[in-house]
């Protein structure tokens, strides 16, 4: 008996030293999430002089991350697709698990104003938003 509870002290002593020289791994850092925003038309708007502010947006679950506006232009000058306007946004660290809403607002002056806008999913490293201006 008393062999016995050499042993069992001895295997206890050995389990608790190889848990103190364990070390704490630290969590791998997330990829960071970038959004791609891209921005054209493969329509004539010669004619339409109307003045356009696009917004280029980041929601999260209960927040604004992201809202930038672009210069107003003229609808007749959004670009064709081989001149397109292309931005790239990384996401701030915090967001990793949030699906996000990404996408672009725009208001036409004496117009109104719409977007285009897409989810970005938890895991999605390169979201790319590729507007095509109709």
């Amino acid at each position: 008996m008393n062999h016995i509870t050499r042993l069992f002290c001895g295997a206890l002593l050995v389990a608790v030293a190889f848990e103190a020289c364990k070390k704490d791994r630290p969590e791998p850092a997330p990829v960071p999430r970038t959004i791609q925003y891209r921005l054209y038309t493969d329509q004539n708007f010669s004619g339409d002089v109307h003045t356009i502010t696009f917004r280029l947006t980041i929601h999260g679950k209960n927040s604004t991350i992201f809202d930038s506006a672009l210069a107003p232009m003229l609808i007749k000058d959004i670009p064709d697709k081989a001149h397109q306007l292309e931005f790239k946004k990384l996401v701030p660290p915090g967001h990793d698990k949030d699906t996000l809403l990404v996408g672009f607002v725009y208001d036409i002056k004496d117009v109104g104003e719409s977007w285009f806008l897409d989810t970005c999913r938890p895991g999605t490293t390169l979201k790319v938003i590729d507007y095509n201006f109709r």
